[in-house]
């Protein structure tokens, strides 16, 4: 039997989004196929538009300071390097 399940990955365990509509027994022993995503093309040159967009008629400076904040990873858990 195959069975599609959303989960989301937390502290080294995967947790369904969905549990009560699982099919599965307590305990029973499963296989997991994680598909990898990679964005097409299409995807990045609508991002950069977007990114672009949101840059248009910035000053320099601002621009530096947006770049500041988006490199800032102090905030994000999982952009953290040191894992």
């Amino acid at each position: 039997m195959t069975q599609t399940i959303r989960a989301i990955f937390e502290n080294g365990v995967f947790r369904p989004l969905d549990p009560d509509k699982l099919e599965i027994a307590e305990g029973q022993q499963v296989q997991i196929n994680v598909p990898v995503y990679i964005p097409d093309l299409q995807e990045i040159e609508e991002s950069m538009s977007l990114l672009t967009s949101v840059l248009d008629g910035l000053t320099p400076q601002e621009v530096d300071e947006f770049e500041r904040i988006a490199l800032n990873r102090s905030g994000c858990s999982s952009c953290r390097s040191d894992r």
